[in-house]
This record gives C-alpha cells, sequence and structure tokens, in this order.
C-alpha cells in the first residue's frame, strides 16, 4: 500500500468523522434526555496532596454543585508539606457534607486514595474529580444522570482548559483538549465505539468499582487500568456527557508540557502492552484492543494531516491535496463552532508534533528501555501553580 493511499484513506476517515461532529452540532446536538425520576447517593472524592495552589477555587466550585441527590465530597490528603489539609478543613468546618480524611500512611499514589474512598465513601456512586478540577455548577448532575437512568454504569464528562495564563503553550493545549475530549469523545459515544475512562471528571457505580477490584497502585496510567477492567467483558459502555464540564489547569511551558506527556504516554503503552499480552483466546477482548488502535488514529489527525502535506511537497500524494484541504477546512469549521478562533492554523502544525512526541517517540523510547533491562519510569506529578492573583 503506497503512502498516497494511505493519506487518501485516513483523510477521508477524519473528512467523514468531522462531518458527522458538525452536522451533528448544527442540528442541535444529542437529544435532550428526560430527567431520572431518582437520583443515586453520590460521594464526591477529591485525592489531594501539596495542591495548596489550586485547591481552594476546587472546593469553592464542589461546594456549589447543583444535585438533586444525596451528595458529600471527601477530600482524600496526601502525606504533604503545604497546607492543603489546613485548607481542606477550613471549607469542611464551613460545609457539613465536606469531610477531610487523610490519606492511609501506606499510601503514595492517586490509586491509593481512590482505593480507600472506595471503601470509605457513603455514595452509590462515585464521582472523581483532581485538584486542580473546576467543575461547572450543574456538571455533576448531568454527569450521574445517565447512571441514574440505568443507560450506562459509568459516565465521562468534558475537560477543558482553564486558560489561568496564555501562552502558546496554554493555547496549544487548549485546542488539544477541546478536540479530543470534545470532539473524539462525542463521535465515539455516539457510534458505540471504545471511549475511555479519563483520570477525573467522570462517575462510576461504587459497587462496579468494587467488582473490578478497584484500581492498581502499581501501574503508572490508573484510568487506562481501569477502562482495560471494564472493557473486559461485553455489554458495559461508557456514556459521554459534553454538558458535564470542568476545566483544569494546563502546563503553560514546554518543559512542563513534554514532561506530562512522557509521563501519559509511557503510562499508555505499558497499559497497551499488558492489554495485548491478556488478550490472547479473548474475541471480544481483542476486539475492544483495535478499537482502542482505532482511537489512536483518530488523536493522531493533526500528524497525519502533517505528513500528507509533507508528502505533497515532496510529489508523493497528488490525488490528496483536494481532500486534505477539505479535512483541515472541516477541522477549522469544528473549532470555530466550539469558540476557538485565533491561531489555528499556526496550532495544527505544533499540535501534530506534539502528537508525534507522546504517540511515537515516547512508546518506542519506552520499549526500548524495556528490551535494554532498564526499569520503567517513575510517576513524576505536575505542579500546579493556580490562579494568579488578582484574577478574578
Amino acid at each position: 500500500m503506497t503512502l498516497t493511499t494511505l493519506l487518501v484513506v485516513a483523510g477521508t476517515y477524519y473528512a467523514i468523522l468531522l462531518i458527522s461532529e458538525v452536522v451533528s452540532h448544527l442540528s442541535g446536538g444529542p437529544k435532550q434526555q428526560p430527567e431520572p425520576e431518582t437520583w443515586p447517593s453520590v460521594t464526591v472524592v477529591l485525592p489531594v496532596c501539596d495542591e495548596e495552589a489550586v485547591i481552594a477555587e476546587t472546593l469553592e466550585a464542589l461546594a456549589r454543585l447543583d444535585y438533586p441527590g444525596e451528595h458529600d465530597v471527601l477530600v482524600i490528603v496526601g502525606d504533604g508539606k503545604d497546607r492543603t489539609m489546613e485548607i481542606a478543613r477550613s471549607f469542611a468546618e464551613e460545609h457539613d457534607h465536606i469531610t477531610t480524611v487523610p490519606e492511609a500512611e501506606d499510601g503514595s499514589c492517586k490509586a491509593h486514595a481512590l482505593n480507600q474512598a472506595m471503601e470509605d465513601a457513603t455514595g452509590d456512586v462515585l464521582v472523581v474529580y483532581d485538584a486542580d478540577n473546576v467543575p461547572e455548577r450543574g456538571a455533576m448532575r448531568s454527569l450521574v444522570a445517565p447512571l441514574a437512568r440505568g443507560e450506562s454504569a459509568v459516565a465521562v464528562g468534558c475537560i477543558l482548559s482553564a486558560k489561568h495564563t496564555d501562552t502558546w503553550v496554554t493555547r496549544l493545549v487548549s485546542l488539544e483538549y477541546a478536540w479530543y475530549y470534545g470532539g473524539l469523545y462525542a463521535h465515539r459515544a455516539r457510534h458505540k465505539l471504545f471511549v475511555p475512562v479519563p483520570g477525573r471528571n467522570f462517575a462510576i457505580q461504587r459497587e462496579l468499582l468494587k467488582e473490578l477490584g478497584g484500581f492498581d497502585e502499581t501501574v503508572l496510567a490508573e484510568d487506562l487500568y481501569i477502562t482495560r477492567r471494564l472493557y473486559e467483558e461485553p455489554g458495559r459502555r461508557v456514556a459521554y456527557v459534553r454538558s458535564a464540564i470542568a476545566t483544569e489547569e494546563v502546563p503553560d511551558d514546554l518543559d512542563t508540557l513534554l514532561r506530562q506527556r512522557k509521563r501519559w504516554g509511557g503510562g499508555a503503552i505499558k497499559e497497551y502492552l499488558s492489554a495485548f499480552s491478556e488478550a490472547r483466546g479473548n474475541p471480544y477482548y481483542l476486539g475492544r484492543i483495535v478499537d482502542v488502535v482505532l482511537m489512536g488514529l483518530d488523536i493522531v489527525m493533526p500528524l497525519v494531516a502533517l505528513l500528507a502535506l509533507v508528502a505533497m511537497l515532496l510529489g508523493q500524494g497528488q490525488p490528496y491535496p483536494a481532500l486534505l484541504l477539505v479535512t483541515v477546512l472541516l477541522y477549522l469549521v469544528y473549532m470555530r463552532i466550539y469558540g476557538y478562533k485565533q491561531g489555528l492554523i499556526l496550532y495544527l502544525p505544533l499540535t501534530a508534533l506534539l502528537d508525534f512526541y507522546m504517540s511515537i517517540l515516547v512508546p518506542i523510547g519506552f520499549i526500548a528501555n524495556r528490551l535494554a533491562g532498564g526499569e520503567d519510569p517513575a510517576w513524576e506529578r505536575t505542579v500546579k501553580k493556580g490562579r494568579p492573583r488578582g484574577d478574578g
């Protein structure tokens, strides 16, 4: 198969994907679902450690969540060195439904804190946010609704950039988030394809999480681990709710961004290798893995577009220019629909380079390190800076 053929196939697929999203938006989006007759009890889980820069804003948002059923907030504070526990306790004193507990002494990771919450929570549903997540007031109501209606035991929301600072890196990541958490998730959920569970802004029935055995505390990507466990059996699906929006702080400099994506990419390839090793003899599970690979193609759409452009310049893709142009124009239309208007042409190739780093270079380095007998990289947290003072 020639490079031209590959580019034409990929371009056609992306064009269809983007057309479906634009048409869906112009037709009014997903149909309005009826309000559930009853709402399950919910425990909001917030695992934190050394997050004094962001936790106050997050707890303010959690305190004003609009949810019609019983709910409480469980803040699990790791053994840190800053004022995170002090700030969390001050909110607990002001709000009866917020509880602050220290993470067990043997814990040292987010997965451990989530497993602790699985045992300590009182709600039938767990809703998980990260320390820098700021959900909109009605986000949790929207997120839990599919569970309340019996449509799914797991639901994920839309994660967008908080834009606390304005650098070329934050603008780049904002566009990436809008495409990934907005476009791709909606597309895959609409067509009943593989929808991964992110590590935050998701809801899950507590009994199902117990049935899955909780989170693996030895992996780099606890979200991909639990996603893999969910899809091991037929019939399970993950609902996607775009209206359940939570914003989060994103890296504002290149070094922090690359370190974060190295961790994400390394954790992902480790889980994919484990999934392939466990897929033997399970045709359904193997099919789910193929679906994961297809989602990988979705993610690297900007990279394919950039490669197509290079091929054209080298004289290797003469039939492709019109299709490439249509695909890029559809991408621009899609992003403008959701309010992203500046720098789209500039940031498309930058997004492609970021995809190349995380989806290709990092996995190659991870596998090469394993083949050389090296140890897997240790978990490295991304330090949050919080909203600048004086910003409303």
